[in-house]
């Protein structure tokens, strides 16, 4: 055997296990994390007015949480993501600083990987010259989640009734609406609350409340979905006795039922995919309302 062919044996013979070793692991790592795209973690930008705080992709929304920066109070009118189509429409109106998740109905398939652009439309409050905020998002899909919608009390649009109106009150640091007369009949006397918002995937929905029923007599409102309350049927009477300051409760539907036994408890809601409205009017004095909360149900 010449020279040469005894070194590359030598070599082969001394480094040969450390090739085939390293062969080996790029192998399995190439296996187990299927290419070097899904080491990428999702990914969201935005141009200014808007600053970007997070993005979840899955199965049948895209959810995109931004904060307005504009110095000054703007309404949002769409939400434009490459893929999901038709683009999101709505009317969200954003104070300096706010964020907000907006829900992009989107079909995409579990464990895939999408790269979209994004553009925002939006105008400065009081001005119809529609403006764009263009930006992109990387992310890889997950199983949807389950949906919980959280709305403040100063999300809601107020509006008067026939005689009365809800305030907006503070008290330990929380926010609440509430009325302090008594507007039980007829039932369009009291103030008006609409939270909007909007579901991504059809089906059952619950709704929970933040809520500060401090008697029997200040312990319900009027209330709807996508409509005003028709009668005096339409009730939210506040489960479980009267609270001991702000606590979560279920919303109850009195319906054809009693203030102690309605009709539906908890109140299981059947949602199209889209917007949507709660409308909560004034019933009685008192009863204070923080937030409202979208669930999923089951």
């Amino acid at each position: 055997m010449n020279k040469r062919g005894q070194a590359a044996l030598e070599f082969l013979m001394t480094y040969g296990w450390a090739i085939l070793a390293a062969v080996i692991v790029v192998g399995v790592l190439w296996f187990l994390i299927g290419s070097s795209s899904n080491l990428v973690g999702d990914n969201f930008v935005l141009s200014p007015p808007f600053s970007t705080v997070s993005v979840s992709v899955e199965e049948s929304n895209v959810l995109l949480e931004i904060r307005n920066g504009a110095g000054k109070p703007i309404e949002v009118t769409g939400v434009d993501v490459q893929g999901c189509t038709p683009p999101y429409t709505t009317s969200t109106l954003m104070a300096h600083g706010e964020s907000f998740v907006f829900l992009v109905p989107c079909t995409l398939s579990e464990g895939d990987r999408i790269s979209s652009e994004v553009k925002i439309s939006y105008s400065n409050f009081g001005s119809d010259l529609t403006q764009f905020s263009l930006g992109s998002l990387s992310g890889r899909v997950k199983a949807d989640s389950i949906l919980e919608i959280i709305m403040e009390a100063e999300d809601a649009i107020l509006t008067s009734g026939t005689e009365e109106s809800f305030d907006i009150l503070s008290s330990g640091g929380i926010d609440y609406i509430s009325q302090d007369i008594q507007t039980t009949t007829p039932i369009d006397k009291g103030g008006r609350a609409t939270f909007s918002f909007t579901i991504p995937t059809t089906g059952d929905y619950i709704i929970e409340a933040v809520v500060d029923a401090p008697s029997t007599a200040s312990d319900s409102f009027f209330i709807n979905v996508d409509g005003d309350p028709v009668d005096s049927t339409y009730v939210w009477d506040v489960q479980g006795g009267v609270t001991s300051g702000f606590e979560l409760r279920e919303i109850s539907f009195r319906g054809a039922g009693s203030l102690e036994s309605p009709e539906f408890n908890p109140w299981v809601v059947n949602l199209d995919a889209g917007a949507h409205e709660l409308r909560i009017w004034g019933r009685e004095a008192n009863t204070k309302l923080d937030k409202i909360i979208v669930k999923s149900y089951p």
